[in-house]
């Protein structure tokens, strides 16, 4: 539905033109106008800014001559889309044409002598002859039934945003008689306590000692001290606490993350309620704030997974909260060019296509969010991290996934990651290939190194092999060697939490899924076998993984509970 956003002279935007989708992620070093494009948006669609009094410093240098110009450009071309019907049934009268198009709403400011600041809303199908938007009362405009905006700040609004949750949740509840009984109770028991309180004898002394003092001015009459308590909005003593899982306790709702969270679930009732009748527009101002960053990715999966959530306009400098982020969404970058004697700001818009959907993740993540796990997989790449990550999915709880984190260390040098992560306490499991090569038995020796652990050189002549013998003689050799030195590499696993594979990544896939007679499997949409499984999978590693992933989850659980994935399970029983 969303197209574009044209601002002029408006704050620091002389003059710009943005691409919009429907689901927004404005990016930006600071002061470039990222909180400014969103404000230009809310006075559009926000009638709680509509009574904002406009200064001359949001005109664009001070430039009070020259209008304001909001002007966004939406996509109703498929009518048969429900939002776009809701917004044509209220704005039928500005659609000229059968087959517009597109639709346009207007914003224009300007500064008269005599008038002071006027607010002019236009919209239509036309961009060159907008129809004035019709009032509907002080402040609220026909605009206000289409779309609804759910603004949530970068500070904590947790008190505010209760007091209206309360309100509207209110509107639809009668009392029932059992209610009333309560109410009664209630009241009857202030009653109780307002007497019970004035016979306390410090009341009485207080009342005595004023008395006494009174007759010097007058003994015509006396006064009586007590307490008139009383509930007169039920509600209006209500206050949010937190409750442990596993405790009765009451815990103050305080913590900026905690009380951050409190807030987006508030604020996702109104957008369940709005999504019925009007369009939902989300706009926030760096909602990472205050939330470590497994709580951010989370949040990006609500944000671009939900599926009520359908229009966002959100700044961030986040990358965590672009973990999840989606096909057709839209990062707009704001900055300013070099070497300008004025600060104009520009921008540049860029959709996620399906490549960078594919990378997305693997960009988004670092180091730092094993800092939160309880468990980290290591591993030799991101082919590894994929496969993993995707059964994990399936065989954990969510609760259990977010509480792990896949580490690839991109390559074999397991030990610096291990070693800082093991010093805060955090449960690390190693997998790692069982190379051969260079007549050398690379993986069983990285993984004794590890533990600062050594193997005998003077190992069995006929598990020695060089590359040019061959996959297949390679592969032989490996098994063997899981077998001569079998011993060892379960004292590894179950002391260590190193795990060294039986062959590598593709061909214990391959075999876990022949030992279940599997023969075929998809790959973008077409079956092939599986030794031509593990030929892609071998050519482009990460790619074609992705795609394999994609169309198979159905053989995700023959993968977990395959022995040659038995780190996997192990990951499983640490949680639990």
């Amino acid at each position: 539905m969303f197209k574009s956003l044209r601002l002029k002279n408006f704050r620091n935007f002389e003059e710009i033109n943005i691409e919009l989708k429907d689901k927004n992620i404005i990016l930006g070093m600071n002061d470039v106008g990222k909180s400014n494009l969103l404000h230009a948006l809310r006075l559009v669609f926000d009638k709680k800014l509509r009574l904002e009094d406009i200064h001359s410093t949001d005109f664009h240098n001070k430039n009070d001559k020259e209008p304001i110009e909001i002007l966004i450009e939406l996509d109703i071309s498929q009518d048969g889309k429900e939002d776009v019907q809701k917004l044509i049934a209220k704005a039928h009268e500005a659609v000229t044409k059968e087959d517009s198009k597109n639709f346009y709403i207007n914003l224009t400011i300007e500064k008269k002598i005599e008038e002071g600041i006027l607010k002019r809303f236009y919209w239509g199908d036309d961009a060159e002859n907008l129809n004035e938007i019709k009032t509907k009362g002080i402040n609220y405009l026909i605009l206000d039934d289409v779309f609804s905006v759910i603004y949530i700040p970068s500070h904590v609004e947790t008190i505010k945003i209760f007091n209206e949750i309360k309100k509207e949740i209110l509107k639809g509840v009668d009392l029932t008689k059992e209610d009333l009984k309560i109410d009664k109770l209630i009241k009857e028991s202030f009653e109780n306590v307002n007497k019970n309180i004035q016979k306390l004898s410090s009341v009485v002394k207080i009342e005595d000692e004023i008395n006494d003092n009174l007759k010097l001015f007058d003994e015509s009459y006396k006064v009586k001290i007590t307490s008139q308590s009383v509930v007169d909005d039920l509600y209006k003593q209500l206050k949010i606490y937190t409750i442990e899982n596993d405790y009765d306790y009451l815990y103050p709702a305080s913590g900026d993350g905690r009380q951050k969270k409190i807030m987006y679930a508030m604020l996702h009732y109104f957008l369940g309620k709005e999504i019925k009748s009007k369009i939902p527009l989300l706009i926030l101002e760096e909602p990472e704030n205050h939330l470590f960053l497994t709580s951010q990715i989370d949040l990006s999966q609500t944000l671009f997974e939900d599926s009520n959530i359908k229009y966002i306009f959100c700044s961030s400098h986040s990358p965590e909260l672009l973990y999840h982020i989606g096909v057709d969404c839209n990062l707009i970058r704001l900055y300013r060019k070099p070497n300008k004697i004025e600060r104009i700001t520009e921008s540049k818009s860029a959709q996620i296509v399906k490549e960078y959907n594919e990378l997305k993740k693997m960009y988004a993540e670092s180091l730092s969010k094993g800092y939160f796990a309880d468990c980290v997989l290591l591993v030799e790449g991101y082919s590894e991290k994929l496969l993993c990550d995707a059964i994990l999915k399936t065989q954990l709880s969510r609760n259990q996934f977010q509480r792990i984190y896949v580490l690839p260390v991109l390559g074999t040098n397991f030990k610096p990651y291990r070693s800082l992560l093991m010093k805060l306490g955090i449960k690390i499991i190693v997998r790692t290939d069982n190379d051969i090569y260079k007549n050398d038995i690379y993986g069983l020796k990285r993984c004794l190194r590890l533990i600062g652990g050594e193997l005998d050189d003077d190992f069995p002549e006929y598990l020695k092999g060089v590359k040019s013998e061959g996959e297949e003689v390679l592969n032989e050799k490996k098994l063997q060697l899981c077998k001569e030195f079998s011993p060892t590499i379960e004292r590894l696993k179950l002391e260590h939490d190193i795990y060294l594979a039986e062959i590598d990544l593709e061909n214990d896939l391959l075999n876990a899924l022949k030992d279940k007679k599997i023969t075929h499997c998809l790959i973008d949409d077409e079956q092939i076998n599986l030794q031509d499984l593990k030929s892609e999978l071998q050519d482009k590693k990460w790619h074609n993984m992705f795609l394999f992933l994609n169309q198979n989850e159905n053989l995700f659980s023959i993968l977990f509970n395959d022995y040659r994935f038995d780190f996997l399970k192990e990951i499983k029983n640490c949680l639990q």
